[in-house]
Protein backbone atom coordinates (compact mmCIF):
# COMPACT_ATOMS: atom_id res chain seq x y z
CA UNK A 1 0.00 0.00 0.00
CA UNK A 2 0.96 3.36 -1.01
CA UNK A 3 2.36 5.62 2.14
CA UNK A 4 0.34 8.22 1.68
CA UNK A 5 -2.94 6.58 1.90
CA UNK A 6 -2.12 5.00 4.66
CA UNK A 7 -1.29 8.64 6.38
CA UNK A 8 -4.55 9.70 5.73
CA UNK A 9 -6.20 6.79 7.20
CA UNK A 10 -4.44 7.21 10.25
CA UNK A 11 -3.70 10.68 10.88
CA UNK A 12 -7.95 10.57 10.25
CA UNK A 13 -8.36 7.85 13.33
CA UNK A 14 -5.79 10.00 15.73
CA UNK A 15 -8.09 13.04 15.35
CA UNK A 16 -11.08 11.10 16.82
CA UNK A 17 -9.98 8.48 19.46
CA UNK A 18 -9.32 8.77 22.49
CA UNK A 19 -7.50 5.93 24.03
CA UNK A 20 -5.34 7.08 27.13
CA UNK A 21 -7.37 5.36 29.46
CA UNK A 22 -6.43 1.96 27.93
CA UNK A 23 -4.45 0.77 30.94
CA UNK A 24 -5.36 -2.38 30.84
CA UNK A 25 -3.04 -3.24 27.70
CA UNK A 26 0.33 -2.32 30.18
CA UNK A 27 0.54 -6.03 30.75
CA UNK A 28 1.25 -6.59 27.10
CA UNK A 29 4.66 -5.28 26.64
CA UNK A 30 5.44 -2.45 24.22
CA UNK A 31 4.79 -1.79 20.57
CA UNK A 32 7.53 -2.45 17.26
CA UNK A 33 7.50 -1.16 14.26
CA UNK A 34 9.79 -2.56 12.13
CA UNK A 35 10.48 -2.89 8.17
CA UNK A 36 12.73 -3.63 5.00
CA UNK A 37 11.32 -1.30 2.28
CA UNK A 38 13.88 -0.88 -0.82
CA UNK A 39 14.65 3.30 -1.79
CA UNK A 40 15.10 4.39 1.80
CA UNK A 41 17.51 6.95 3.27
CA UNK A 42 20.64 5.86 6.22
CA UNK A 43 18.44 8.07 8.65
CA UNK A 44 14.50 8.18 9.18
CA UNK A 45 12.68 10.76 11.46
CA UNK A 46 10.32 9.25 14.19
CA UNK A 47 8.00 10.71 16.56
CA UNK A 48 4.93 9.56 18.65
CA UNK A 49 1.48 10.87 19.19
CA UNK A 50 -0.04 9.96 22.53
CA UNK A 51 -3.69 10.15 22.03
CA UNK A 52 -4.95 12.09 25.19
CA UNK A 53 -8.53 14.03 25.27
CA UNK A 54 -8.61 13.58 21.84
CA UNK A 55 -5.25 15.62 21.40
CA UNK A 56 -2.26 14.22 19.32
CA UNK A 57 0.57 15.09 21.09
CA UNK A 58 4.61 15.12 20.45
CA UNK A 59 5.75 16.97 18.00
CA UNK A 60 9.55 16.44 18.07
CA UNK A 61 11.41 13.98 16.35
CA UNK A 62 14.06 11.83 16.64
CA UNK A 63 16.21 10.11 14.35
CA UNK A 64 16.48 6.20 14.04
CA UNK A 65 19.22 4.46 12.02
CA UNK A 66 18.64 2.36 8.57
CA UNK A 67 20.92 -0.32 7.88
CA UNK A 68 20.55 -2.64 4.22
CA UNK A 69 16.98 -0.98 4.11
CA UNK A 70 16.13 -1.93 7.27
CA UNK A 71 14.77 -0.15 10.16
CA UNK A 72 13.39 -0.92 13.63
CA UNK A 73 11.38 1.41 16.38
CA UNK A 74 10.21 0.45 19.90
CA UNK A 75 6.82 2.70 21.53
CA UNK A 76 7.03 1.27 24.81
CA UNK A 77 3.60 2.71 26.39
CA UNK A 78 1.07 1.30 28.31
CA UNK A 79 -1.11 3.55 26.05
CA UNK A 80 -2.97 2.89 22.61
CA UNK A 81 -0.60 6.16 20.64
CA UNK A 82 0.52 6.97 16.77
CA UNK A 83 3.88 6.33 15.52
CA UNK A 84 4.81 8.73 12.43
CA UNK A 85 8.08 7.31 10.53
CA UNK A 86 9.40 9.63 7.37
CA UNK A 87 11.81 11.60 5.60
CA UNK A 88 12.57 15.14 6.26
CA UNK A 89 11.41 15.82 2.98
CA UNK A 90 8.07 15.45 3.89
CA UNK A 91 8.03 17.51 6.34
CA UNK A 92 9.56 20.37 3.96
CA UNK A 93 5.82 19.46 1.94
CA UNK A 94 6.86 17.19 -0.61
CA UNK A 95 3.48 14.89 -0.98
CA UNK A 96 5.72 11.93 -2.65
CA UNK A 97 7.75 11.73 0.44
CA UNK A 98 8.22 8.60 1.88
CA UNK A 99 6.07 8.93 5.17
CA UNK A 100 4.32 6.16 7.50
CA UNK A 101 1.80 6.08 10.36
CA UNK A 102 0.52 3.25 12.23
CA UNK A 103 -1.05 2.89 15.06
CA UNK A 104 0.47 1.55 18.10
CA UNK A 105 -1.20 -1.00 20.33
CA UNK A 106 1.27 -2.48 23.44
CA UNK A 107 2.05 -5.76 22.70
CA UNK A 108 1.25 -5.79 19.02
CA UNK A 109 4.12 -6.20 16.22
CA UNK A 110 3.85 -4.48 12.68
CA UNK A 111 6.12 -4.94 10.10
CA UNK A 112 6.42 -3.41 6.50
CA UNK A 113 7.97 -4.31 3.46
CA UNK A 114 8.09 -3.96 -0.14
CA UNK A 115 9.69 -0.48 -1.50
CA UNK A 116 9.31 3.28 -0.17
CA UNK A 117 6.47 3.44 -2.94
CA UNK A 118 4.58 0.76 -2.54
CA UNK A 119 4.46 -2.04 0.61
CA UNK A 120 2.45 -4.46 2.37
CA UNK A 121 1.46 -4.48 6.36
CA UNK A 122 1.94 -7.91 7.97
CA UNK A 123 3.28 -8.47 11.38
CA UNK A 124 0.97 -9.67 14.60
CA UNK A 125 -2.41 -10.78 13.37
CA UNK A 126 -3.72 -7.24 13.87
CA UNK A 127 -1.38 -6.16 11.56
CA UNK A 128 -1.63 -9.19 9.19
CA UNK A 129 -5.57 -8.08 8.94
CA UNK A 130 -5.11 -4.26 8.77
CA UNK A 131 -3.01 -5.32 5.85
CA UNK A 132 -5.94 -6.93 3.86
CA UNK A 133 -8.15 -4.21 4.55
CA UNK A 134 -6.03 -1.55 3.25
CA UNK A 135 -5.48 -3.47 0.39
CA UNK A 136 -9.74 -3.49 -0.18
CA UNK A 137 -9.72 0.22 1.19
CA UNK A 138 -7.26 1.08 -1.67
CA UNK A 139 -9.91 0.22 -4.06
CA UNK A 140 -12.78 2.36 -3.31
CA UNK A 141 -12.93 5.82 -4.83
CA UNK A 142 -11.60 8.34 -3.10
CA UNK A 143 -12.83 10.61 -5.61
CA UNK A 144 -16.60 10.05 -5.55
CA UNK A 145 -17.57 11.33 -2.14
CA UNK A 146 -21.05 10.09 -2.33
CA UNK A 147 -19.92 6.15 -3.13
CA UNK A 148 -17.27 6.60 -0.39
CA UNK A 149 -19.58 6.21 2.57
CA UNK A 150 -21.75 3.23 1.74
CA UNK A 151 -18.35 1.50 0.48
CA UNK A 152 -16.90 2.20 3.45
CA UNK A 153 -19.38 0.56 5.50
CA UNK A 154 -19.35 -2.65 2.95
CA UNK A 155 -15.98 -2.71 3.93
CA UNK A 156 -16.42 -2.59 7.84
CA UNK A 157 -19.29 -5.53 7.50
CA UNK A 158 -16.76 -7.59 6.05
CA UNK A 159 -14.29 -7.69 8.44
CA UNK A 160 -16.32 -6.99 11.32
CA UNK A 161 -15.07 -9.90 13.62
CA UNK A 162 -11.63 -8.15 13.63
CA UNK A 163 -10.09 -5.19 15.88
CA UNK A 164 -8.08 -3.80 13.03
CA UNK A 165 -11.44 -2.52 11.32
CA UNK A 166 -12.04 -0.34 13.74
CA UNK A 167 -9.68 2.21 12.50
CA UNK A 168 -11.71 2.32 9.16
CA UNK A 169 -14.60 2.84 11.78
CA UNK A 170 -12.55 5.78 12.98
CA UNK A 171 -12.48 7.38 9.30
CA UNK A 172 -16.53 7.07 8.32
CA UNK A 173 -16.88 9.23 11.86
CA UNK A 174 -14.94 11.65 10.38
CA UNK A 175 -15.98 12.13 7.14
CA UNK A 176 -19.87 11.19 8.04
CA UNK A 177 -20.30 11.71 11.73
CA UNK A 178 -24.04 10.65 11.46
CA UNK A 179 -22.93 7.07 10.27
CA UNK A 180 -21.20 6.31 13.45
CA UNK A 181 -23.57 4.33 15.30
CA UNK A 182 -24.44 2.24 12.33
CA UNK A 183 -20.82 1.58 11.34
CA UNK A 184 -20.37 0.38 14.92
CA UNK A 185 -23.67 -1.35 14.99
CA UNK A 186 -22.01 -3.28 11.97
CA UNK A 187 -18.81 -4.85 14.28
CA UNK A 188 -19.49 -7.88 16.54
CA UNK A 189 -20.04 -8.21 19.74
CA UNK A 190 -16.49 -9.33 20.33
CA UNK A 191 -15.32 -6.29 18.77
CA UNK A 192 -17.43 -3.75 20.26
CA UNK A 193 -16.79 -4.52 23.73
CA UNK A 194 -13.40 -6.03 23.24
CA UNK A 195 -9.72 -4.09 23.77
CA UNK A 196 -11.41 -0.94 21.37
CA UNK A 197 -14.52 -0.22 23.16
CA UNK A 198 -12.86 3.08 24.83
CA UNK A 199 -12.05 4.16 20.87
CA UNK A 200 -15.48 3.55 19.82
CA UNK A 201 -17.09 4.94 22.36
CA UNK A 202 -14.93 8.19 21.93
CA UNK A 203 -16.46 7.82 17.78
CA UNK A 204 -19.65 8.15 19.53
CA UNK A 205 -19.04 10.82 21.46
CA UNK A 206 -17.22 12.98 18.77
CA UNK A 207 -20.39 11.84 16.57
CA UNK A 208 -22.64 13.92 18.99
CA UNK A 209 -20.51 16.75 18.65
CA UNK A 210 -20.25 17.02 15.57
CA UNK A 211 -23.87 16.62 15.11
CA UNK A 212 -24.19 19.86 17.33
CA UNK A 213 -23.96 22.09 14.23
CA UNK A 214 -23.46 26.15 15.36
CA UNK A 215 -25.49 28.65 14.59
CA UNK A 216 -22.60 30.70 12.59
CA UNK A 217 -23.30 27.76 10.05
CA UNK A 218 -27.26 27.88 9.35
CA UNK A 219 -28.39 30.08 6.01
CA UNK A 220 -29.12 33.42 6.76
CA UNK A 221 -26.99 34.18 10.01
CA UNK A 222 -24.11 36.19 10.44
CA UNK A 223 -21.36 34.39 9.44
CA UNK A 224 -18.54 34.35 12.47
CA UNK A 225 -15.20 37.04 12.09
CA UNK A 226 -12.15 35.56 12.15
CA UNK A 227 -8.67 36.80 12.32
CA UNK A 228 -5.68 35.01 11.29
CA UNK A 229 -1.83 34.98 9.63
CA UNK A 230 -2.66 35.57 5.90
CA UNK A 231 0.27 33.92 3.73
CA UNK A 232 1.94 36.92 3.61
CA UNK A 233 2.46 36.79 7.33
CA UNK A 234 -0.32 39.68 7.70
CA UNK A 235 -3.58 39.38 9.20
CA UNK A 236 -6.40 38.56 7.20
CA UNK A 237 -10.40 38.78 8.48
CA UNK A 238 -13.70 37.86 7.54
CA UNK A 239 -14.75 41.81 8.22
CA UNK A 240 -11.82 42.89 5.94
CA UNK A 241 -13.66 41.77 2.77
CA UNK A 242 -17.48 43.03 3.46
CA UNK A 243 -19.04 44.07 0.17
CA UNK A 244 -18.17 40.77 -1.55
CA UNK A 245 -19.43 37.41 -1.93
CA UNK A 246 -16.69 35.35 0.40
CA UNK A 247 -15.68 31.04 -0.42
CA UNK A 248 -13.99 29.57 2.61
CA UNK A 249 -12.14 26.78 1.68
CA UNK A 250 -11.11 24.56 4.90
CA UNK A 251 -8.72 22.59 3.56
CA UNK A 252 -5.03 20.77 4.30
CA UNK A 253 -2.49 19.26 2.10
CA UNK A 254 -2.86 15.60 3.68
CA UNK A 255 -6.66 15.88 2.41
CA UNK A 256 -7.39 13.67 -0.46
CA UNK A 257 -10.38 15.30 -1.40
CA UNK A 258 -9.25 18.57 -1.11
CA UNK A 259 -6.13 18.10 -3.30
CA UNK A 260 -8.56 15.79 -5.89
CA UNK A 261 -11.05 19.16 -5.91
CA UNK A 262 -8.42 21.51 -6.98
CA UNK A 263 -8.76 21.59 -10.42
CA UNK A 264 -12.48 22.54 -10.38
CA UNK A 265 -12.20 25.49 -7.80
CA UNK A 266 -9.38 26.77 -10.32
CA UNK A 267 -11.44 27.05 -13.09
CA UNK A 268 -14.52 28.40 -11.40
CA UNK A 269 -11.67 30.85 -9.89
CA UNK A 270 -10.36 31.54 -13.29
CA UNK A 271 -13.98 31.57 -14.60
CA UNK A 272 -15.53 34.07 -11.84
CA UNK A 273 -12.58 36.41 -11.79
CA UNK A 274 -13.23 39.60 -9.93
CA UNK A 275 -16.96 38.59 -8.74
CA UNK A 276 -16.09 36.71 -5.20
CA UNK A 277 -12.79 36.17 -2.86
CA UNK A 278 -11.56 33.03 -2.20
CA UNK A 279 -10.12 32.20 1.07
CA UNK A 280 -8.13 28.96 1.61
CA UNK A 281 -8.76 28.39 5.21
CA UNK A 282 -5.54 25.62 5.82
CA UNK A 283 -5.80 23.78 8.75
CA UNK A 284 -3.72 20.65 10.12
CA UNK A 285 -0.49 21.93 8.36
CA UNK A 286 2.74 22.84 9.50
CA UNK A 287 3.15 26.24 7.86
CA UNK A 288 6.05 24.94 6.03
CA UNK A 289 4.34 21.78 4.39
CA UNK A 290 0.91 24.96 3.90
CA UNK A 291 3.16 27.78 2.16
CA UNK A 292 4.95 25.48 -0.24
CA UNK A 293 1.54 23.74 -1.31
CA UNK A 294 0.15 26.42 -2.31
CA UNK A 295 3.30 27.45 -3.85
CA UNK A 296 3.62 24.01 -6.02
CA UNK A 297 -0.07 24.30 -6.89
CA UNK A 298 -0.64 27.59 -8.20
CA UNK A 299 -3.40 28.62 -5.59
CA UNK A 300 -3.17 32.21 -6.28
CA UNK A 301 -6.28 33.39 -3.92
CA UNK A 302 -6.42 34.70 0.12
CA UNK A 303 -4.88 32.26 1.90
CA UNK A 304 -4.83 32.21 5.95
CA UNK A 305 -3.74 29.47 8.03
CA UNK A 306 -6.12 28.21 11.42
CA UNK A 307 -4.20 26.91 14.16
CA UNK A 308 -5.04 23.67 16.18
CA UNK A 309 -6.05 26.02 19.16
CA UNK A 310 -8.54 28.41 17.05
CA UNK A 311 -11.93 28.71 17.74
CA UNK A 312 -12.94 29.31 13.94
CA UNK A 313 -13.19 25.15 13.55
CA UNK A 314 -15.64 25.38 15.85
CA UNK A 315 -17.67 28.13 14.72
CA UNK A 316 -17.92 27.14 11.69
CA UNK A 317 -19.34 23.70 12.95
CA UNK A 318 -16.62 21.94 10.45
CA UNK A 319 -16.86 18.55 10.89
CA UNK A 320 -15.40 17.05 7.52
CA UNK A 321 -12.49 18.10 5.08
CA UNK A 322 -12.65 19.75 2.56
CA UNK A 323 -15.81 22.13 4.14
CA UNK A 324 -16.69 25.50 1.63
CA UNK A 325 -18.69 27.97 2.86
CA UNK A 326 -20.62 30.75 0.61
CA UNK A 327 -20.91 34.00 2.48
CA UNK A 328 -22.89 37.08 0.61
CA UNK A 329 -21.53 40.51 0.35
CA UNK A 330 -23.43 41.25 3.88
CA UNK A 331 -21.77 38.80 5.59
CA UNK A 332 -24.78 36.46 5.71
CA UNK A 333 -24.11 32.56 5.35
CA UNK A 334 -25.58 31.39 2.23
CA UNK A 335 -25.21 27.45 2.84
CA UNK A 336 -21.76 25.51 3.20
CA UNK A 337 -20.82 22.16 2.19
CA UNK A 338 -18.89 19.00 2.96
CA UNK A 339 -16.97 17.17 0.65
CA UNK A 340 -16.74 17.57 -3.06
CA UNK A 341 -19.72 18.59 -3.76
CA UNK A 342 -22.23 19.78 -7.22
CA UNK A 343 -23.96 21.81 -4.93
CA UNK A 344 -21.60 23.81 -4.34
CA UNK A 345 -20.70 25.17 -7.56
CA UNK A 346 -23.83 25.25 -8.72
CA UNK A 347 -24.61 27.48 -5.68
CA UNK A 348 -22.09 29.75 -5.97
CA UNK A 349 -22.13 30.12 -9.99
CA UNK A 350 -26.30 31.09 -9.64
CA UNK A 351 -25.01 33.58 -7.03
CA UNK A 352 -22.71 35.16 -9.66
CA UNK A 353 -24.81 34.54 -12.32
CA UNK A 354 -22.65 32.65 -14.14
CA UNK A 355 -23.92 30.60 -16.64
Amino acid sequence: MKGHSLFFILITAAAVAVLSACSQTSSQGPFKLSGTLAGLPDTLLVTTSYIEEGDAGGPDFDVIPVKDNTFEYIYDSEDFGHVLVCVPEYLQGDEDAFCLTVMAIPGEEARVEGTVNSYVMGGSKYYRDLGKIEKDFSSINFEDYDSFVPSLLDLIKKYRNTDAIVEMVSILSYVAPDKTEEAISLLSSKVQNGRMMLMLDAMRDGAMEASQVPQGLLPGTPAPDFNLKSIDGTSLSLSSLRGKVVVLDFWGAWCTWCMEGLPRMKELYREAAGKFELVGMDYGDTEEVWKETVRKNGMNWLHAIVPEDDDVILDYGIVGFPTKVIIDADGMVVNSFVGESDQFYDTIRELLDIK
